[in-house]
């Protein structure tokens, strides 16, 4: 493990830097860790072991090495492992430390993560507690319940609670303001859902998209029809009938000596994330030991029970297990709330969490009544996905058959070419110009589809492809011109992007900005040149203040948006809200948007006055053409105005 030194970041374009900086510092010992894994894997392949013989004893000197070497090269301070199996605790454990500067160990029993977007599990369950009682109907409009503020009709189906726990309520992704840093500035559930709840921008119940507010919203009609604070209904309801003593959704901070600490690791020390607090509450303020997580998934195991502890009658805690929605029949869907995994021939249910600071995973396998949840103190996943994989290795042996379906004879593939982003990205507020970085490209080649890393997926039904290797299985939806708009793998789905919106094009859109307003700066701080050389009206002064002052505040716009993707290159850093210098920045486009509308007024005007010739107008027009381009382009990536 590291040294102990340890001190306090708080989110900021400085924490931003640090984050850039860890992943240039890191790169070696990423590249190591993956020699690392590869060695790791070789001792966990061999021999595959049977859940009925394994013993704790057994698991446990099996996963030690697998937690410390990854620990180390991923700069992990702290990690909890519990697995359950047959109704008790088969095996728990902590592996390093809660508390850094305390030097305090994990306690699977005491130690407590904040386990983020596992949160949305209990609050499922609760939901579906209220199903089962009658006061919350899964299939009704929301709309029902709600007073305060009502959902817009945006399409013409509504959205159900059944939409809104299998996210596919349709609506935007926003994540500025999800959280604040003070419990003084914590808004109640309702009234910041009232305030921020994102538009629609797809119908319901037709495609999932990751969504925070729409847990939030669930959680907030628990509330409605239960008449208590979330907080509270769990606690009566779940927590305590669990005896999960030492989990909550309050959000007291992290005063509890038995609160673990987030952390990241940046310029060669660990530095401490503060505990901060979520507005929307019910999809991720969970904080939990791993003990009180084995509870919780003991009696989802027993379809509800846990001891004399009934929380959920069978059929409801079945129905949330059962598949509910998929993109199609081959894939992995999503029961409600739980996700669908299927690997070695294995059925798995899992949820996974992340903000700054942690991660956590649960699988659930109801056919063999097992659960694991682990959990670490820094927002790496790749720890979690090595245990798994490690785990899957011990246990199930690799199938040597991954699909009965034969690759067909070759077929035209260009429909399906193209670059592709998740659809999970915000398409109404500034945030949007993060999307730019999701894309990637699906090529064609003579007899398959070619992605990143080399990957290649070839047809193997009415547009089904098998992914070479693996067998995984991924689906293409065509629009009714042939032409792919949607490709589904595993529960999620990738939109095509339209060709003006590609990282190419806007690569090239914003390079042809920045030599055409670069010019325009140069021409206006040496005229004499420029007038000579492109104007000869006697309008060529005017011409080129006006060339000049529109030019200015675009291209110091360009180079702060670069300095500012570049400082803030994640926007989960945007979860605390706006940073002061992109509300500045966004001033410079509105004032070139007036300039451009006053330089395009005196063109006009110099036209009709027959005071500008042909060669002159034809220039000013070729830049005014750029201009009100750049004005539509910063529209179209929502930073023209204030849109957050």
């Amino acid at each position: 493990m590291e040294s102990l030194s340890c001190h306090v970041v708080y989110p900021s374009a400085r924490l931003s830097i640090m984050w850039f900086l860890q992943r240039a510092i890191l790169g070696l010992s990423v590249l190591l860790a993956c020699i690392e894994l590869s060695s790791v894997s070789a001792q966990t392949t061999a021999p595959v072991i049977s859940l009925d013989t394994e013993t704790p004893g057994g698991l446990g000197q099996y996963l030690e090495p697998v937690f410390d070497r990854n620990m180390e090269r991923l700069h992990i301070p702290g990690a909890v492992f519990v697995m359950v199996k047959d109704g008790a605790v088969f095996f728990e454990k902590g592996y390093g430390f809660a508390d850094l500067k305390a030097a305090t160990g994990v306690d699977p029993e005491r130690s407590v993560f904040r386990v983020a977007s596992v949160s949305k599990l209990l609050t499922v369950t609760a939901v579906m507690q209220l199903h089962e009682r009658g006061l919350l109907d899964l299939h009704e409009d929301v709309n029902t319940y709600l007073s305060r503020f009502v959902i817009p009709p945006t399409f013409p189906k509504p959205v159900t609670l059944e939409h809104l726990i299998t996210h596919t309520a349709g609506f935007d992704d926003q994540r500025i303001g999800l959280a604040t840093l003070t419990r003084a500035n914590l808004d109640q559930l309702g009234e910041f859902l009232a305030r921020r709840l994102p538009p629609r921008v797809r119908p319901p119940g037709v495609e999932y998209a990751y969504s925070r507010y729409g847990i939030a919203l669930a959680g907030y009609l628990v509330e409605v029809v239960s008449g208590k604070p979330f907080a509270d209904y769990v606690e009566e309801n779940i927590l305590a009938p669990l005896g999960m003593e030492h989990s909550s959704f309050e959000q007291h901070g992290d005063s509890s000596r038995d609160m673990s600490h987030g952390h990241i690791f940046a310029s060669g020390e660990y530095a401490e994330v503060p505990f901060y607090y979520f507005n929307t509450a019910p999809e991720a303020s969970l904080n939990a030991t791993a003990s009180d997580m084995a509870r919780f998934m003991i009696a989802h195991l027993q379809l509800g029970v846990y001891g004399d502890v009934r929380i959920l009658n069978p059929e409801t805690a079945e129905l949330m297990h059962s598949r509910q929605f998929a993109h199609h029949p081959l894939l992995p869907g999503l029961g409600y709330g739980f996700y669908e995994r299927h690997e070695r021939g294995q059925r798995i249910l899992q949820h996974g969490g992340h903000i700054p600071g942690f991660v956590s995973r649960l699988l659930l396998f109801p056919d063999l009544n097992i659960g694991v949840f682990m959990a670490c103190n820094n927002d790496r996943f790749a720890l979690l996905s090595r245990v798994t994989d490690a785990l899957f290795e011990r246990y199930f042996p690799e199938s040597t058959s991954t699909t009965d379906q034969k690759s067909l004879s070759p077929v035209d593939l260009a429909p399906f070419a193209g670059s592709y982003r998740i659809n999970t990205y915000s398409h109404n507020s500034v945030e949007k110009v993060f999307s730019i970085n999701q894309q990637f490209n699906i090529k064609e080649t003579s007899h398959a589809l070619e992605m990143k890393g080399g990957q290649l997926w070839r047809p193997v039904g009415a547009n089904v492809f098998r992914k070479d290797g693996s067998g995984e299985i991924s689906a293409f939806r065509l629009d009714s011109a042939g032409q792919a708009v949607r490709w589904f793998r595993k529960r999620f789905s990738f939109e095509k992007v339209p060709f003006f919106e590609t990282l190419t094009c806007t690569l090239w859109l914003m390079g042809v900005f920045c030599l055409s307003f670069a010019a325009g700066v140069v021409g206006w701080i040496r005229p004499a040149r420029w007038q000579a050389t492109l104007l000869t009206g006697s309008a060529n002064q005017l011409t080129m203040r006006f060339i000049g002052l529109v030019s200015i505040p675009n291209l110091l716009f360009l180079f702060g948006l670069g300095l500012l993707l570049y400082a803030h290159d994640r926007i989960d850093e945007f979860t605390f809200g706006v940073p002061w210098s992109l509300v500045v920045l966004l001033c410079l486009p509105l004032v070139s948007a007036v300039l451009t509308i006053s330089a395009v007024v005196n063109w006009i005007g110099q036209l009709r006055s027959g005071g500008m010739p042909f060669r002159d107008a034809s220039f000013f027009a070729g830049f005014l053409i750029v201009s009100c381009a750049f004005i539509l382009f910063l529209n179209q990536w929502n930073l023209l105005g204030f849109r957050f």
